[in-house]
């Protein structure tokens, strides 16, 4: 269930990443824009840095497995 809930959010994230940049554009009230551009801001600093720690926790995972691997 919480694996069917993750890839719902992950396939809603594109709308609302889109939505979040239409509410940028010059039409739109300031207050909004600024809102809108602080999550655009916030959610890119999160997400590269999840990548970022998936990427060292990938390269850990592979240096105790070719330590494991190792005959003693």
């Amino acid at each position: 269930m919480v694996q069917r809930a993750a890839g719902m959010l992950t396939a809603a994230g594109t709308e609302s990443i889109k939505t979040l940049l239409a509410l940028q554009q010059a039409s739109i009230p300031p207050a909004v824009r600024l809102g809108a551009a602080r999550t655009v801001l916030e959610m890119g600093v999160r997400i590269r840095e999840a990548a970022d720690l998936e990427s060292r926790l990938a390269d850990l995972e592979q240096q105790i497995a070719n330590l494991m691997a190792v005959p003693a």
